[in-house]
């Protein structure tokens, strides 16, 4: 087996990983674990994780960083929005608009980074706000029916800032050593809110949590960083879109949730609009 097709099968089972942790944690959710208690539990463990796989490349000097400490508070941002977003909303729905962080890297990074905006990535954009449209019903004149959509839009969006303020650093195999210091601030701002959420020391509270932070956190990142060695970006980053589709495989099986004529036109067009970004 060649590199590349290694680093094809590693992508893929990065965006089956990351496209279980919906329909995951909408089950936490569903069975009574706080947002932020089920999320600082999670990324306690991964914290705990991260070390033995990455303990040679931690150089605790980076942590004093402030670049660090501002990466943490966006990625704490990013899921806090997506766990407490995810209460409202379908597991579907969720995987489909935490997938526009590369619409909302392409704006940012055009408003922010001044980088070009060419037509492709302007269909794009215009392309996965149609898309979430659809499939949520998003309608401005009932914000409250739309509570669980417009919480967890913030969530991508403070993932794009994670990923314009990383853009220095995040090059393959070298941001391994980033991955501990990043984790450890993002556990660092969610820990306080976590204790007084508190969480329910049950089976399945601990079962899931601790799925999460490995199959959902550590080693899909690492899978993706390995893949990332043989395959350029662009296609890295298209394959690991088609985690929306693992998640509504995932949670059509073990959740019953069903897909509308809305949701499949949706997300035909949401997947569209992430191929004419990325591949721009």
């Amino acid at each position: 087996m060649n590199n590349k097709i290694k680093a094809y099968l590693l992508l893929l089972l990065s965006a089956l990983m990351w496209g279980s942790s919906f329909p995951i944690i909408k089950l936490g959710l569903n069975k009574g674990l706080s947002p932020i208690g089920f999320l600082g539990f999670r990324l306690f463990i991964s914290v705990l994780i991260v070390i033995p796989f990455l303990y040679k490349e931690i150089n605790f000097k980076i942590l004093k960083d402030k670049k660090m400490i501002f990466l943490g508070l966006t990625n704490a941002g990013g899921f806090l929005f997506q766990y407490f977003g995810q209460k409202y909303t379908s597991s579907n729905t969720a995987a489909v608009i935490s997938n526009l962080l590369v619409i909302f890297v392409a704006i940012l990074s055009f408003v922010i980074l001044k980088e070009s905006m060419n037509l492709k990535k302007g269909i794009g954009v215009i392309l996965s706000f149609v898309g979430l449209g659809i499939i949520s019903n998003l309608s401005f004149g009932s914000l409250s029916a739309n509570k669980g959509v417009l919480i967890m839009l913030i969530s991508p969006l403070m993932w794009a800032f994670f990923v314009i303020l990383s853009k220095d650093i995040s090059s393959g195999e070298s941001f391994r050593q980033y991955l501990f210091p990043i984790y450890f601030y993002t556990f660092v701002f969610i820990f306080p809110f976590a204790v007084l959420d508190g969480f329910k020391f049950s089976i399945i509270g601990i079962s899931l949590s601790v799925y999460l932070a490995i199959f959902c956190t550590v080693v899909p990142y690492l899978f993706f960083l390995s893949g990332l060695k043989f395959v350029g970006a662009t296609t890295a980053s298209i394959i690991t879109s088609f985690q929306i589709f693992f998640s509504v495989i995932i949670s059509y099986l073990f959740l019953g949730e069903t897909l509308s004529l809305n949701f499949t036109i949706g997300l035909f067009l949401v997947f569209t609009s992430i191929y004419l970004v990325e591949s721009s």
